[in-house]
C-alpha cells in the first residue's frame, strides 16, 4: 500500500501522481490514457487505457525446422498457449514432418479452446478461440479438484472389481485434467501481466496468482497419481490379485481415507477454514504410517512379484496425494494470515 499526497495545480485541478513502478508494469507513457471507474464504496478504479477496448491481438511464429527434439514443438505450443498468444502459426522450409503434425494435433486436443484454423504442408495456423472472462480462476480450481477426485473414486473400483473399461476410462480423464491445468495457468499469467483482466479471471488479490498456481499443480500431480493407479490395475489384469482380501481391505480403507483428506482440504481452500486445513495436514501425516502398514503387509503376504510391486505403487499413490492436499492445507493457512482475525491480529510497528 502507498500513501500520496493530493497536490494541487492551477486554481482548481486537484492531482496524485502515480507510482513508478506500476505504470512500467502496465506500459503507460505520456499521452496515453486510463479510465477511472467509481465504484459501490466510494473508491475509483483506475484501468490502463480504454475500458472496453478489444485487447491487442497477439501472435507467436515457431519455426518448426528448429524444432528437432522430440516434443518440443508440443511444449513450444504449449508454452505460447499458457502466456495467451491468440494465434500460433508453425512454419516449415520444407514439408512438415508426420512426427511434428502428430505434435500439433495431440498438442491442439489437449489444450482447451485451440483450434487448426488453417492448415497447408508447410504451414499450420492454430487460433486460441479463449475468452478469459468465461472462466474465473476458483471455478477451474474446483473443477479440477473434482476431476481428480473421480479418477481417485474409479480407479480403486477398477481394481477392486477387476475392470479394465474403467481404468482405461480414468487415462481418458487425465486428459481433461491436463486441459484445465493450462487453462488456469493461461489465466493466471494473464491476470498478472494485465491488470485490467484479473477482476474477470478472479484474481482480485496479485499474491493470490502465486498460491492458486502451487494449488493448481498440486491438483494436477493428485490427478497424475489416481492415472498412475490405474496403469497399475491395467498391468495386473491378468492376475488373480483378488485373493489377497486383507491386502485390497488396507488399501480400500487407505483410499476412503485420502478421499476425505481430499475433500476437506478443498472446502478448507475455498472457505479459508484454517482449523480444517490443519485437520488435514495432520490426517495426511497419519496416511504415511498408513501406507507403511500396507507395504509391511503386502511383503508378508504377496509371493507374487508384479502383483506385490502393483499394491505398492498404489498405495504409494494413494500417500502422495495425501501429502500434496497437506502443501494446499499449509498454502490455506497462508493466505488467512493475510488479513487480520481473533485468531491472529497483527500491526505494523512504528
Amino acid at each position: 500500500m502507498e500513501i500520496r499526497k493530493v497536490q494541487k495545480v492551477g486554481h482548481s485541478t486537484l492531482t496524485v501522481s502515480l507510482p513508478r513502478d506500476w505504470v512500467e508494469q502496465v506500459g503507460l507513457k505520456q499521452g496515453n490514457v486510463v479510465t477511472m471507474r467509481r465504484t459501490d464504496d466510494g473508491c475509483l478504479r483506475l484501468i490502463p487505457g480504454l475500458a472496453g477496448d478489444k485487447a491487442e491481438s497477439m501472435e507467436a511464429r515457431v519455426n518448426a525446422d528448429l524444432c528437432k527434439e522430440h516434443e518440443l514443438l508440443s511444449r513450444i505450443i504449449t508454452g505460447n498457449y499458457i502466456e495467451g498468444r491468440d494465434s500460433i502459426v508453425i512454419t516449415s522450409s520444407k514439408d512438415l514432418s508426420s512426427e511434428h503434425l502428430w505434435e500439433i494435433r495431440s498438442t491442439v486436443q489437449r489444450l482447451m479452446g485451440l483450434s487448426i484454423v488453417e492448415q497447408t504442408p508447410r504451414q499450420v495456423v492454430i487460433q486460441s478461440f479463449v475468452d478469459p472472462s468465461k472462466f474465473p480462476v476458483s471455478g477451474l480450481i474446483q473443477r479440477l479438484h473434482r476431476v481428480g477426485l473421480s479418477m481417485q473414486d474409479a480407479a480403486m473400483t477398477a481394481l477392486l472389481e477387476k475392470r479394465q473399461d474403467i481404468a482405461g476410462e480414468v487415462l481418458q480423464m487425465e486428459n481433461e485434467a491436463d486441459r484445465i491445468y493450462w487453462l488456469i495457468v493461461r489465466q493466471l499469467i494473464l491476470a498478472t501481466t494485465k491488470l485490467s483482466a484479473a477482476r474477470d479471471i478472479g484474481v482480485v488479490n496479485p499474491q493470490h496468482a502465486l498460491g492458486n498456481r502451487i494449488v493448481s499443480k498440486y491438483l494436477e500431480c493428485i490427478a497424475d497419481c489416481a492415472e498412475s493407479e490405474a496403469k497399475e490395475v491395467i498391468g495386473i489384469k491378468d492376475e488373480d490379485y483378488d485373493k489377497h482380501k486383507s491386502v485390497l481391505d488396507e488399501t480400500t480403507e487407505m483410499s476412503k481415507a485420502v478421499k476425505l483428506i481430499s475433500e476437506n482440504t478443498m472446502k478448507a481452500f475455498v472457505k479459508l477454514d484454517v482449523d480444517l486445513a490443519n485437520k488435514s495436514i495432520e490426517d495426511g501425516i497419519r496416511a504415511q504410517t498408513r501406507n507403511r502398514k500396507i507395504s509391511e503387509k503386502i511383503v508378508d503376504d504377496v509371493s507374487n512379484r508384479n502383483v506385490a510391486l502393483a499394491f505398492r505403487s498404489i498405495a504409494w499413490n494413494l500417500t502422495e496425494t495425501a501429502r500434496y492436499c497437506q502443501m494446499i492445507a499449509e498454502v490455506t493457512i497462508n493466505r488467512y494470515l493475510e488479513e487480520p482475525t481473533d485468531l491472529c491480529d497483527f500491526k505494523r510497528s512504528e
